[in-house]
């Protein structure tokens, strides 16, 4: 399960991204900009911290960037799933569980920013 968080992480970094330079709102742009650079080392903290407890994680590379119509959406997908399997990567560790609600808090900022700041 692990494996499949760092492949939507990656996702949604590259989304941010590519968003970030089409946006023509100022406030989006600063939200998925910050989105986008903070990804990289939440998720890294996640996965170095997983490691310590499970052993290494096989990672494919194969990381995809979904064909996005709806950033907004697509964010919001994202969030609900890391939410509603927590639990799978989290396996009662407190400091993964702590890693996992800043990548929590970062996403619903910037669902918050992209939603009602315009």
């Amino acid at each position: 399960m692990i494996e499949e968080l760092v492949g939507r992480v990656f996702a949604m970094r590259n989304v941010a991204h590519r968003e970030h330079w089409k946006t023509r709102s100022y406030a989006a742009h600063m939200a998925l900009g910050a989105l986008y650079d903070g990804l990289p080392d939440l998720i890294d903290g996640i996965v170095e911290s997983y490691q310590a407890q499970h052993g290494l994680v096989e990672l494919d590379g194969k990381f995809v960037t979904p064909a996005v119509e709806d950033c907004l959406s697509f964010l919001k997908e994202q969030a609900k799933w890391v939410a509603e399997h927590r639990e799978d990567f989290c396996s009662d560790s407190s400091d993964i569980e702590n890693q996992v609600d800043s990548l929590l808090k970062l996403l619903h900022s910037t669902i918050y920013k992209l939603e009602f700041l315009k």
